[in-house]
């Protein structure tokens, strides 16, 4: 492996007040966390600094904090003010999501707030306003419609509202508890609010700490091949990222006790609120459409881990080159709107079983990567999972080093995943194989032609009755081109009909299909 780019850099990047000018530490030649106060207003504490993104649109100035009225009328407009006073740089509303966000400065990091941190606020600032007025006042102001009235206002505010577009925004920084590492350097930077993160790896990265057990492990599961353990390495590594640009994916395939799951369960345990398990329902082929709460939970995502593929099972082709490729995706969760996104996930599968492929085409073939693991430990650790923990920070720096590698080097795929991968396709070229078993193939006869819709109608029963996906007439089409075959207009029994010239349909196969 490479030389540690890290144990050589020559200055930790800090960030002051979460909000200030970066400076350089001086002396600082190692790679340590910045220790970083919390911005003012992330605790409460009233005040006015420039809030992070969702903040008031530029050259509005927000009016002064109202002071709470003395004998005049307290209305829920005055408390939301004093609520965007207090904490205008700490609260975001999500107007897509329906939720609040809220900066801890304990731990650095924006969480969703799933206990109504925000609405308890509105409570208590409205008791503190309106102390020492008339019961009348007191009891308008602690009603739950005078509160709700008071929340709705904060969420309009320009300083509070969002969308979800705002939220980790950058793909080459990745949130860790306590520091943040920005993996275009995979230099650490204190924790900022202005980053927007809301998620966070399981552990921070140490570059110190020896991974014995890890490479072992490796060295073992691959059969001492280094461009495996490499491509391993890189692929991790560029899993660390939000990019998608390599519109790849990978799939363990082996018996069981082989270590291919121990590594799964391994790097989705260290990537923590970066990873999301999917079931394969929602990558196969299927007769109906499943609901895209499948795809909502993806979103933000920047891996998608994937086991226990059952046998026989097809990929939804269209699904997954759509997903590896980035392309924007239509999701809701249960009972809410509608929205888009584009994924960012790379996709990690294992089983034990080959899903099976509808038709083979190019933008399959440059997306899978088949990876063996054939080899077997003599004496098998049921333990080495818990045993692997301890050495995660240094396992995470060691991803680090991947991506670093990734962004100077590439994606390469080495010998024995290229020839895995053949293999694969050879196997499950059905659209080969209807031609072969359900077409005569003849570009040199005029009279070796078919219609169109015959031809589809053919090929849609043959991939269905073997679970392949097989695709909209127009991706038949393409395949049908790619195979050299030329479109046509005829007349058929007194019709212009659209036709394909050089491949016709054994009629007397037609029923044992």
């Amino acid at each position: 492996m490479t030389d540690d780019p890290l144990d050589r850099a020559s200055g930790l990047t800090v960030i002051e007040g979460g909000g200030g000018k970066a400076r350089a530490a001086p002396g600082n030649t190692g790679d340590a966390t910045a220790e970083v106060s919390a911005p003012k207003g992330a605790t409460g504490r009233p005040g006015r600094p420039k809030p992070p993104r969702g903040g008031a649109p530029k050259g509005q100035r927000k009016p002064a904090a109202p002071a709470a009225p003395s004998g005049g009328v307290l209305t829920e407009d005055a408390v939301a003010l004093l609520f965007t006073a207090a904490h205008g740089q700490s609260a975001r509303y999500d107007h897509e999501l329906g939720t609040w966000a809220i900066w801890d400065a304990e731990a650095r990091r924006w969480r969703w707030d799933k206990r109504q941190t925000a609405a308890h606020w509105c409570r208590e600032l409205a008791r503190e306003a309106s102390d020492g007025e008339a019961p009348k006042v007191l009891e308008r102001v602690r009603r739950r419609s005078f509160l709700s009235g008071v929340e709705a206002m904060c969420r309009a505010d320009p300083t509070h509202a969002v969308t979800h577009e705002v939220w980790d925004p950058d793909d080459m920084l990745l949130g860790c508890p306590g520091v943040t590492v920005d993996l275009r350097s995979g230099r650490h930077q204190a924790p900022r609010p202005e980053d927007m993160l809301t998620r966070l790896a399981a552990v921070a990265p140490d570059p110190t700490l020896p991974i014995p057990i890890w490479r072992e492990f490796l060295r073992r599961a691959t059969g001492e091949d280094d461009a495996l353990e490499r491509f391993l390495q890189v692929f991790a590594g560029y899993s660390l990222t939000g990019s998608v640009k390599e519109h790849q994916m990978v799939f363990f395939h082996g018996g069981g006790g082989n270590g291919k799951s121990l590594l799964l369960n391994t790097l989705v345990g260290i990537l923590g609120e970066y990873a999301q398990t999917a079931s394969m329902d929602t990558f196969a082929a299927s007769s109906f459409e499943r609901h895209s709460t499948d795809l909502a939970a993806m979103r933000g995502a920047r891996v998608v881990a994937v086991s226990e593929v059952a046998q026989g099972v097809g990929w939804n082709q269209q699904r997954l080159t759509q997903m590896t490729g980035g392309d924007k995706v239509r999701a809701r969760f249960m009972r809410q709107d509608e929205f888009e996104y584009h994924p960012k996930f790379k996709l990690w599968v294992v089983g034990n079983h080959k899903p099976e492929l509808g038709n083979v085409n190019e933008a399959m073939r440059r997306r899978m990567n088949i990876i063996p693991f054939t080899h077997k430990p003599d004496r098998p650790d049921p333990d080495l999972f818990e045993r692997l923990r301890p050495e995660w920070p240094g396992i995470l720096h060691w991803m680090i080093l991947g991506c670093l590698e990734w962004q100077s080097e590439g994606l390469s795929r080495p010998q024995v995943i290229a020839a895995e991968t053949d293999e694969y396709f050879g196997e499950q070229d059905t659209f080969g194989q209807w031609i072969s078993e359900c077409c005569r193939v003849d570009s040199r006869d005029p009279h070796c032609w078919d219609v169109a819709l015959e031809l589809f109608q053919s090929w849609k029963t043959f991939a269905e009755a073997r679970n392949a996906a097989p695709g909209s007439s127009k991706a038949f089409a393409e395949l049908l081109k790619a195979k050299g075959f030329g479109a046509d207009l005829a007349r058929v029994q007194g019709k212009v009909t659209r036709i394909w010239r050089g491949v016709m349909l054994h009629r007397l196969g037609l029923e044992g299909q």
